[in-house]
C-alpha cells in the first residue's frame, strides 16, 4: 500500500483509511453504472432535469467517472504493482481515461447545473484540477518519475474521490430536510476542497518528518 509517511507510524488508521476509500469508491462506481441506461428517474430529484438536458454527455461522464472509482484505489497496493507492474500500467492507463473522459463531460455538464451559478463555477474548477492532476501524475510516469508521478496520482485520486464525499454530505444534510439542489452551491467546494487539503497536509507532515529524521542522522 502506498501511503503518505505521516500516516505509516499508525498503521492501523492508515489501513482502515485506505479500504474505506477503496470499497467506497468501488460501491459508489458500481452504483453510477446505472445512469447508462439513461433513465432520468434513476437520477436523485435535484440531478433529473441535469440528466435529461445532456443526455449521452452526462450518460458518458457517468460511466467514465464510474471506472476511475472502480479502479483507482487499487492502483496504490504496493503488491499489485511490483508482482504485477502490465496490470498496474494497463489498469492506471483505465483510470486515466476514466479522468479524462470523465472531467472533460463534466466541464461541458456544469454549465447546466440547476442550483446556480456558484455551483457551476465549483464543479467547473474540480473538472479542471482532476483533468490537470490526472495528466500531470501521467505525465510524470512516461518521464518515469514515479515519486512525483505517486504524489499526483494521490491528488488526481482525492479529487475522484470527491463522488464519494458528495454523496456522504448529502445524506448528511437530508435530516435537516434539504436536497441535493438546496445545499449544491455548498457542495460543489465542500465535496473535493477538504480532500485536496488533508492530502497536501498528509505531504508535508511526510516532508517535515523527513527532514527531522534527516537532522537526526546528522547530528548523530
Amino acid at each position: 500500500m502506498t501511503v503518505p509517511s505521516a500516516l505509516r507510524a499508525h498503521p492501523v488508521l492508515a489501513s482502515v483509511a485506505f479500504w474505506f476509500a477503496v470499497v467506497s469508491s468501488v460501491l459508489i462506481g458500481v452504483s453510477s453504472l446505472r445512469y447508462l441506461l439513461g433513465d432520468p428517474s434513476m437520477a436523485g430529484e435535484g440531478m433529473q432535469a441535469t440528466v435529461i438536458a445532456n443526455g449521452w454527455i452526462f450518460a458518458t461522464h457517468a460511466g467514465a467517472s464510474a471506472a476511475a472509482l472502480i479502479v483507482g484505489g487499487f492502483q496504490f497496493l504496493s503488491g499489485v504493482r511490483q508482482r504485477w507492474p502490465r496490470l498496474h500500467r494497463w489498469t492506471g492507463r483505465f483510470y486515466v481515461l476514466g479522468c479524462v473522459v470523465g472531467a472533460g463531460a463534466a466541464l461541458w455538464i456544469a454549465p447546466d447545473a440547476a442550483s446556480g451559478r456558484v455551483a457551476t463555477f465549483g464543479f467547473s474548477i474540480l473538472a479542471a484540477a482532476w483533468l490537470y492532476t490526472t495528466l500531470t501524475a501521467w505525465r510524470l510516469a512516461m518521464q518515469r518519475d514515479f515519486a512525483a508521478h505517486r504524489r499526483w496520482m494521490i491528488r488526481s485520486f482525492a479529487l475522484t474521490f470527491g463522488a464519494v464525499t458528495l454523496r456522504l454530505q448529502i445524506l448528511a444534510f437530508l435530516p435537516f430536510g434539504l436536497m441535493y439542489n438546496d445545499v449544491a452551491p455548498f457542495l460543489a467546494y465542500s465535496a473535493w476542497i477538504p480532500n485536496l487539503l488533508a492530502v497536501e497536509l498528509a505531504f508535508l507532515l511526510a516532508a517535515a518528518g523527513t527532514a527531522h529524521q534527516s537532522r537526526r542522522g546528522a547530528a548523530a
